[in-house]
């Protein structure tokens, strides 16, 4: 598949923000249950967000999907990759 969705890095670092002074990256992987080291390599853009973190972030931010991703048209997506799937 040509293209890869995207986290929006500033959306999520500026919810974290507004979420408390005790909330920050690692500590919502940690309680979506996603793995904080994969978790960053999302906020990087390396690593596709699996259907199961999309969802929860969400959830949990309850902002919209085209708020919270961005789809990425020159980026490859490699389908093999099954370390996203936490």
């Amino acid at each position: 598949m040509r293209g890869k969705i995207r986290l929006r890095k500033t959306v999520v670092e500026t919810w974290v923000k507004g979420a408390g002074p005790d909330m920050n990256i690692t500590r919502l992987a940690e309680e979506e249950g996603i793995d904080p080291g994969n978790f960053s390599r999302m906020m990087s853009g390396d690593l596709e967000p699996s259907k199961p973190v999309m969802k929860k972030l969400l959830m949990r931010t309850g902002y919209s999907f085209d708020a919270l991703f961005e789809f990425d048209r020159n980026a490859t997506s490699d389908e093999n990759d099954k370390t996203n799937d936490n």
